[in-house]
């Protein structure tokens, strides 16, 4: 394991400029609805958004906000609190590579939620080829806020097996990805609110789909 990756995943200059840029819009644009007088508690719940809820069974994903809205609020809660509650879910089941983008380090929700997945998938070990990924050398995206993982798929049974179990758990955004005739399958699963998005893969909505 990279301790050094671990120690400080993110770093000051983690956002490019046009990134960057885009971030210092979108919290402009966040406090001129809100009143001059608005104290710092007030300021950090209008920054902080509203996070997915739990059932005993399943997650809920946030619906009141837009994917691409949610990541850059979470981007920027992670960049004022040094992502204080990001933890490693040292799941044995759930191997990660060691790789920049491949990093087992996850928000609360998160780790809330792969733990839900695992308990419908049951036994049998699971290949991450994507998690957490440094925003420093991969930019900001579901990934790079621990919002999204990519396991490895051997077959399409197998990759149906893993959609199955996280649609279950509620995760809200999952795709098939990769060549499965080739063994390069993947699936992309992703607990930002329910979006098509840009992604050159098949989506999944359920055993029906």
């Amino acid at each position: 394991m990279n301790e050094e990756i671990y120690e400080n995943p993110y770093s000051e200059e983690y956002i490019d400029e046009d990134e960057e840029e885009e971030l210092e819009e979108w919290e402009l644009d966040k406090l001129s609805k809100f009143p001059q007088d608005a104290t710092d508690e007030e300021i950090y719940g209008i920054l902080r958004t509203k996070r997915g809820t739990f059932t005993e069974k399943s997650y809920l994903a946030p619906s009141h906000i837009t994917r691409h809205e949610y990541i850059m609020s979470r981007t920027n809660e992670d960049s004022e609190t040094q992502f204080e509650e990001y933890q490693a879910l040292q799941s044995p089941q759930l191997i990660h590579l060691e790789r920049t983008d491949t990093l087992d380090f996850y928000p609360e929700d998160m780790r809330k939620v792969l733990r839900l997945f695992l308990s419908y998938y049951g036994s049998g070990r699971l290949f991450v080829i994507c998690g957490f990924r440094s925003p420093q050398i991969h930019g900001v995206s579901a990934h790079s806020v621990g919002m999204a993982i990519d396991i490895e798929a051997v077959d399409k049974s197998h990759g149906l097996r893993i959609c199955n179990a996280a649609y279950r758990a509620g995760v809200p955004n999952i795709v098939l990805g990769g060549d499965y005739d080739e063994g390069e399958g993947y699936v992309h699963l992703d607990i930002t609110p329910k979006e098509r998005f840009a992604y050159n893969a098949g989506y999944y909505d359920g055993p029906w789909s």
